[in-house]
């Protein structure tokens, strides 16, 4: 494992915050680079951003990586020698994490400019929870929106929700650093992770919580080809939405749990028409996306 970093604009303090974005090589150049300019164009300066390559990428991909750390130390390339996955790529930055707080961002996501002020302001606060999401405007693969999506807020309905949907948006999410390395990202999931982690955080009692404010732009793609068949993905959400009702009663888990089965057999739709699902509850403002 490699780092590299520019040394325009380095840092001589640690940062606040570090963004954490794992990229391969079956990520598309134009939304890499919204991503990582979306980092750039925060608010709140006191930021790094860490960029890990997850196995060799393509000349485009590495052309638009060069184009942030040539000129602006605070971007800082992270290369791992073979693919193992989005966790593990995310996990094997965090020796190299000087922030206080992390910020997630997927490859092909963004940020809006006040993400990173807005959710610092709450994480600082006396009652400010482990693990904090936020609102995102969802938009299809050209980045049109599609419409909202409006995840829980209160610790109490977020960890309610953990069995029904994943509550928390991934490229929204803002959590401690400490906090992240004491328990990883699970790496035996090639998808859905996030969803695992905060169930498995939730377990332990972490508080996790939204802010009701649209922070993220999260683009709904195709599935990548490495995120296995309808039936990996159905027995992965499965065995998550199975640890999740374990946070509830076992009297309103077993009552659940029929309702949990069938959330999860959606992953066994067609890709077509589970992302014209997914769509149609983007516009309807989120629901139990499957």
């Amino acid at each position: 494992m490699t780092g590299n970093a520019a040394p325009h604009g380095a840092q001589d303090t640690p940062p606040g915050v570090s963004v954490v974005v794992a990229v391969w090589a079956g990520d598309a150049p134009g939304p890499l680079r919204d991503a990582l300019e979306s980092v750039r164009a925060q608010s709140f300066a006191g930021w790094e951003c860490l960029i890990g390559a997850d196995g060799p990428l393509t000349p485009e991909l590495d052309a638009v990586i060069g184009e942030f750390t040539a000129v602006d130390g605070r971007f800082r390339r992270v290369d791992h020698p073979g693919r193992r996955g989005p966790a593990a790529a995310r996990n094997r930055i965090l020796p190299l994490v000087r922030g206080e707080f992390i910020a997630v961002l997927d490859a092909d996501d963004a940020a809006e400019p006040r993400r990173l002020e807005r959710q610092l302001a709450r994480m600082t606060a006396p009652d400010a929870p482990d693990v904090l999401g936020a609102w995102c405007l969802m938009v299809d693969a050209g980045g049109a929106p599609l419409g909202l999506r409006r995840t829980p807020s209160g610790p109490g309905a977020v960890r309610r929700a953990l069995w029904r949907r994943n509550p928390l948006a991934h490229s929204s999410v803002m959590l401690r650093t400490a906090l992240l390395r004491d328990n990883p990202y699970p790496e035996t999931r090639r998808f859905g992770e996030d969803h695992l982690l905060w169930v498995r955080l939730a377990a332990k009692g972490a508080r996790l919580d939204n802010l009701p404010e649209v922070l993220c732009r999260y683009r709904i793609a195709p599935l990548p080809k490495d995120h296995g068949t309808r039936r990996d993905r159905f027995r992965a959400d499965w065995a998550t939405r199975r640890e999740a009702l374990r946070l509830l009663p076992s009297v309103v888990a077993a009552l659940c749990l029929p309702a949990a089965f069938l959330l999860s057999a959606a992953r066994l739709l067609p890709p077509g028409l589970l992302g014209r699902l997914r769509g149609l509850l983007a516009r309807g403002g989120g629901g139990d996306t499957p």
